[in-house]
């Protein structure tokens, strides 16, 4: 059975719009209060640690972008799916 990982590309974006990992957690606890993710699963998801990130984590990571930087990205800017043995190196 052929499995599928999501590539996050969240810290080029971040860089790219000259935001600080601080900065997007922020507002995610700004907007979620305490339901939103917790500063190490934000910091999984920027380094590409976490390979399937749940759909929570995704829905406010994508709202959080537009609060810091006034830009709707598309999902496919942020996140890539890809089946398991592609992504592996």
């Amino acid at each position: 059975m052929m499995t599928t990982v999501i590539q996050s590309h969240l810290k080029t974006v971040l860089e790219g719009n000259g935001v600080k990992t601080a900065v997007l957690l922020r507002a995610i606890q700004t907007r979620y209060g305490d339901k939103a993710i917790s500063q190490p699963t934000l910091y999984k998801v920027v380094n590409g640690e976490n390979g399937m990130p749940d759909a929570r984590t995704v829905e406010q990571v994508m709202h959080a972008l537009v609060d810091v930087t006034g830009k709707t990205f598309a999902l496919g800017e942020v996140f890539t799916w890809k089946p398991d043995r592609e992504a592996r190196p």
